[in-house]
């Protein structure tokens, strides 16, 4: 133990101490070196999930004005259809009030009747009591067309 301190006393403490505290200084300058260059990737990833983010967005934005102008035109199909409709139900409608739907009972041609076993009153008339109105106003509301529209494809 004598040697050893012996050994002690002949170093020189001071550049022992100026040694350590370059060894020091070079390994903080290291770890805020690397610092700095962990925090320029952290920030450069960032500015990627950023700038995907915002893409992403625009992306989604524009699928939203397309699907937007798609609903737009759709509703304003199914407006016009709706009107049309609703003009169609109304002409349906004027076509029954004016029309004479059924034919007089003298003009009702009778097809058959029979008459029930035991009961003389009751009798079942097989009859058409529809008239013309009734058949075009028929083939007009199955057809969704108005009243006139084109008589030729009318059926009796």
């Amino acid at each position: 133990m004598a040697g050893f301190l012996t050994l002690l006393k002949g170093f020189n403490w001071i550049r022992v101490a100026l040694i350590a505290g370059i060894a020091v200084s070079i390994f903080g300058l290291g770890y805020m070196y690397a610092s700095q260059k962990h925090a320029e990737h952290a920030a450069d990833v960032q500015k990627e999930i950023t700038a995907a983010v915002v893409a992403k967005e625009k992306q989604l934005r524009a699928e939203f004005d397309v699907r937007l102008a798609a609903e737009g035109e759709a509703r304003l199909s199914l407006q016009n259809d709706l009107t049309g409709i609703r003009e169609h139900r109304d002409s349906l409608i004027e076509s029954i009030r004016n029309a004479q739907l059924t034919k007089p009972v003298g003009e009702i041609n009778i097809e058959g009747c029979m008459e029930m076993d035991g009961e003389s009153d009751v009798q079942i008339v097989i009859a058409n009591p529809f008239g013309a109105d009734f058949v075009s106003l028929w083939n007009d509301a199955s057809r969704g067309r108005v009243s006139g529209a084109d008589p030729d494809t009318e059926t009796d």
